[in-house]
């Protein structure tokens, strides 16, 4: 297939997704509970979902269409191609009215591996974009890692894991980085925060738990802008989100030694 040419037609697409969510923005949203108290989806989630569903799958019929919220729409599962879209990443920053959300799509093949990567930030206008082998861009201008590379310089984000089991341990390498870098954040959207580690706005990104749509598009826009990605013990194929840390690269190792499990910290 085209991947220049689908690219192209998921800009379009998602740029009208992004005008969508941003209708809302700012208002008081009506929230429904999915897996926890914590996991929030809004009708504007449900919206634009829907918006996206119906125009992949118009535009693409010989893909196969998979939402966040649970929609579907075009070939079905067993297709050669695959579209995951998180039409808000970042509901709960949404729903309160915080600007740190984002619109995300990777078109992947069968083996989940991704071709086309999109992430929006509506509220900037920022459109990072990424085609496997073309490089990555913001609003079409070529991005790159950062050159950081020591963890004292360093600026990072991560998830905070609320597991009632694991969560201590999850948790306990957020302790142990505070003050060995220059800052650490918790943003909470997933695609952004990798799309900020493409462009050299962060220097990493870690966290557990994510589901495809939450990294995949991030995904590529990082390989395809020279950073790394992998597991917590550095397996960087078959990601499936139980585990991710994005780096630009210089920092990997490092971040790898302070993400692998402290004995100390297991339960």
């Amino acid at each position: 297939m085209d991947l220049e040419a689908a690219l192209e037609i998921a800009g379009v697409i998602i740029r009208q997704a992004g005008a969508r969510a941003l209708r809302s923005y700012g208002q008081r949203h009506h929230e429904v509970s999915k897996s926890s108290v914590f996991d929030i989806a809004t009708e504007a989630d449900r919206e634009v979902e829907a918006y996206l569903v119906a125009a992949l799958g118009e535009a693409f019929p010989e893909h196969h269409v998979v939402g966040e919220e649970g929609g579907h729409a075009g070939a079905p599962a067993s297709a050669d191609f695959h579209w995951y879209i998180d039409p808000i990443d970042g509901t709960s920053n949404y729903a309160a009215s915080l600007p740190f959300f984002s619109v995300s799509m990777a078109l992947c093949d069968r083996e989940m591996r991704p071709l086309l990567g999109l992430v929006l930030n509506p509220v900037a206008g920022e459109l990072f974009s990424a085609r496997r082998g073309g490089g990555a861009t913001l609003n079409g201008a070529p991005v790159q890692v950062s050159p950081t590379a020591s963890l004292q310089n360093a600026i990072l984000s991560c998830g905070y894991s609320r597991h009632p089991v694991h969560g201590a341990a999850r948790n306990a390498p957020i302790l142990r980085l505070l003050p060995r870098t220059r800052g650490l954040r918790w943003l909470g959207s997933s695609a952004l925060e990798l799309a900020w580690v493409a462009c050299g706005r962060l220097d990493g990104y870690f966290e557990a738990g994510l589901s495809p749509w939450d990294f995949l598009g991030g995904l590529l826009l990082l390989r395809e802008a020279g950073g790394r990605a992998s597991d917590y013990s550095g397996c960087e194929e078959g990601l499936t989100g139980a585990e991710l840390l994005a780096s630009n690269g210089h920092l990997h190792q490092a971040l790898l030694q302070e993400l692998r499990p402290d004995p100390a910290d297991l339960p």
